[in-house]
């Protein structure tokens, strides 16, 4: 859609241009006036999320992207039958709902079941999802447990989707996606005009790519290298904290995987490196 484009566009605030912001707000309280018009009612929670996301980015006021979260909770919260993007919508709105409201809960003395209600609520959603989409999930024995998918993911929509149903694990099914965004890598670094943020998310997505392989190989090397090149690449330039928080997010999980119990391996420059991730995603 056009608005999800222009939106996308404005990625971090090292770039921002105020003539941007003016339009893609006036484009946005449009299209929701259409979608208020059309009784629309998934198209009208996708324009709110937009405005929440240039909300975010443009540091307006917290209650007013807090509101339209509200809104787009309360849309989408009653409906039964949502199609898979409206689902998406509704549980990243309780995932900023959570962030949002995080500080007042802690200051209130909320309850634990209080405090994680909106993320709760996010991760049933994703995890009926997954379902759907044919994910194998493993449920806990206890209620103080959390539902998982199991690692690594089928990655079912690649063309290489006949390995994922293979109980041996072979990494060769997620060497076709890894070399396009080598070669996608190699292109952005050697064109005239540098797109230094677009270099920051293809190396985000082969970063993702190199940690399904880690788990699948069930090695002690991490790949991490990617995630911290597009952190110091976004850094220097368009600063833009959605793929900076994914980044310490997915280098989190390269972490988790690595403290699962296994033969102890002796320290290696990226082992050392997962160690200081630590560090980086303390401070977020």
């Amino acid at each position: 859609m056009l608005v999800t484009a222009f939106v996308a566009q404005i990625r971090g605030i090292g770039i921002m241009k105020e003539n941007d912001m003016a339009d893609c707000l006036s484009l946005i309280n449009e299209v929701c006036t259409e979608a208020k018009s059309a009784e629309d009612t998934e198209c009208l929670a996708e324009f709110l999320m937009q405005a929440v996301i240039l909300g975010l980015q443009e540091k307006h006021l917290k209650a007013d992207i807090i509101r339209n979260l509200q809104e787009i909770i309360h849309l989408l919260g009653g409906s039964e039958f949502l199609s898979p993007r409206s689902w998406l919508t509704l549980a990243r709105s309780f995932v900023l709902m959570d962030d949002l409201t995080k500080a007042e809960k802690f200051k209130q003395g909320s309850s634990k079941e209080d405090k994680l209600v909106f993320l709760n609520q996010a991760h049933s959603i994703v995890i009926a999802q997954m379902l759907n989409f044919g994910e194998t999930i493993e449920f806990p024995l206890s209620e103080a447990d959390f539902a998982n998918p199991l690692q690594p993911l089928k990655n079912i929509y690649l063309p290489h989707q006949v390995y994922s149903s293979s109980k041996k694990k072979d990494i060769t099914k997620w060497l076709p996606a890894l070399h396009l965004f080598e070669v996608a890598l190699k292109l952005c670094k050697s064109t005239a005009a540098e797109e230094q943020e677009v270099e920051a998310e293809i190396l985000f997505r082969k970063g993702r790519i190199e940690r399904q392989i880690l788990m699948e190989e069930k090695s002690p090397i991490s790949q991490v290298e990617s995630f911290f090149e597009a952190i110091q690449i976004s850094l220097r330039n368009d600063q833009n904290p959605g793929l900076i928080k994914d980044s310490y997010l997915e280098i989190a999980l390269v972490c988790f995987h690595l403290k699962k119990p296994r033969k102890k391996v002796s320290a290696t420059p990226s082992t050392l490196k997962v160690t200081a991730a630590f560090r980086g995603i303390g401070n977020l």
